[in-house]
């Protein structure tokens, strides 16, 4: 299945727990910033800063747009923050910090 394609349940999250994850990517510490920005350039290096930028920020891919251009599609974009997320949460949990 493609990285776009895919739902949080696909990734193993259990019902509202994205929510959960994005309110601790948005006031991370120092250290979990850094386990975020890992997880961006790991799923897509290219994207990574505008990832990182709409998952702390609440930016949405259209706004981002009208700053610069991002070279994906929306649904590519969004699937892409997905798979920040999951693997975010995976080396939060490798950290201890979940």
């Amino acid at each position: 299945m493609r990285t776009r394609d895919k739902t949080y349940a696909d990734y193993g999250f259990q019902r509202n727990e994205e929510k959960y994850i994005k309110y601790l990517a948005r006031q991370p510490s120092y250290e979990q910033r850094l386990l975020l920005y890992d997880a961006a350039y790991s799923v897509e290096s290219t994207l990574a800063d505008d990832i990182v930028y709409s998952i702390v920020n609440g930016v949405s891919y259209d706004d981002i747009q009208k700053i610069h251009y991002i070279p994906a599609g929306r649904s590519s974009f969004y699937g892409d923050c997905r798979a920040t997320l999951a693997l975010f949460r995976d080396k939060m949990r490798e950290y201890g910090a979940l």
